[in-house]
């Protein structure tokens, strides 16, 4: 279904949905730090998705995902207006990183350039992807490493500080 309604019509070739296994050609290894003391595991072949739940499952490309957010926040041909008010993030989390939710949107950046999109992580993969309607940027940051077991200095405190770094040099907000 997602082939013929989104995937297919953007030319997004580099898309699929596989929820219960993760055997496809090109993928990048992925590797998690179990314990949260920055040693690494390989972890593709460990791929859990299914016992996380439906929130996983789609692998792309960075182009693909800038191709997505751009159809559905730039050229708006995704979803209607009213669908796309309804995700909106207005709800506020209390987290300083992404201070307000929707219906599967959140803001990222309290106070500078503030992005609309979503992040995610599967055992050895973070992805980060907002569109910035100011600045008419989307950014697309993906890491093949991640971590549930966040410490000041673990792999997940240095992804965020990276991920914090480039989109600033992107957007033109570095100090």
């Amino acid at each position: 279904v997602m082939a013929g309604r989104i995937f297919d019509p953007l030319g997004m070739d580099d898309t699929t949905y596989t929820p219960d296994r993760f055997d496809n050609d090109g993928v990048a290894h992925g590797y998690f730090d179990l314990m949260g003391d920055r040693v690494l595991v390989d972890s593709t072949e460990s791929y859990a998705n299914m016992c996380i739940g439906p929130d996983g499952g789609m692998i792309s490309s960075a182009r693909d995902l800038r191709t997505f957010y751009e159809h559905l926040f730039v050229v708006g041909d995704l979803l209607t207006s009213a669908s796309l008010d309804e995700m909106m993030p207005n709800v506020p989390t209390g987290e300083e990183d992404f201070p307000l939710y929707g219906l599967g949107m959140e803001t990222w950046g309290q106070s500078g350039p503030q992005g609309i999109g979503h992040g995610g992580h599967e055992f050895g993969y973070r992805t980060f992807a907002y569109h910035f309607p100011a600045e008419d940027i989307t950014f697309v940051f993906w890491v093949n490493a991640s971590s549930l077991q966040p410490t000041a200095d673990n792999i997940a405190a240095v992804i965020n500080e990276h991920r914090d770094h480039i989109r600033d040099i992107v957007l033109g907000a570095e100090n």
